[in-house]
C-alpha cells in the first residue's frame, strides 16, 4: 500500500509541478481569452525573452509605449551603434524634452540626436 500512496504522490507532484511552470504573470488575457506577452520597457530590458532577441530601438520604443502621454505621437526610432535619431512631431516643447529624456536613460543608449519638431498650433 506504501507503493501505491508514493505512486500518487509523485504523480500529484509532477502534475502540479506541470501546472505551475505553464503560468506566467507577463500574459494577460485580451477580450478573445488568449494569452497576450506584455512589451514593456521592463520586459525589454531582459537581453532574452522567449528566445527573442530585442534591438535598442524595440527596447526605446517599449520605454515610449510606457507613458500614457506619449503613446499616440508617432516617432520613429532608429539606432545604430548606441546612437538613437528620433524623427517625427509632438505638439508640445515639454513632450519633445520628455521623449529625449526617457530615449536617453534606456539601458545601452550611449546618445540622443533629437530631429522631432513642434505641431503648429492650429
Amino acid at each position: 500500500m506504501n507503493k501505491l500512496n508514493l505512486i500518487k504522490a509523485s504523480l500529484v507532484m509532477t502534475l502540479l509541478a506541470i501546472g505551475l511552470s505553464a503560468c506566467d504573470k507577463n500574459n494577460v488575457s485580451n477580450p478573445y481569452g488568449t494569452a497576450v506577452k506584455r512589451a514593456t520597457a521592463e520586459t525589454m530590458e531582459s537581453p532574452n525573452v522567449e528566445n527573442k532577441t530585442f534591438s535598442l530601438s524595440d527596447k526605446v520604443n517599449a520605454a515610449l509605449r510606457d507613458d500614457v502621454n506619449l503613446r499616440d505621437f508617432d516617432i520613429d526610432v532608429t539606432a545604430s551603434k548606441g546612437v538613437i535619431t528620433l524623427t517625427g512631431m509632438v505638439d508640445t516643447d515639454g513632450n519633445k524634452v520628455k521623449i529625449e529624456d526617457i530615449v536617453g536613460g534606456v539601458s545601452g543608449v550611449k546618445s540622443v540626436v533629437s530631429e522631432l519638431t513642434i505641431r503648429p498650433a492650429s
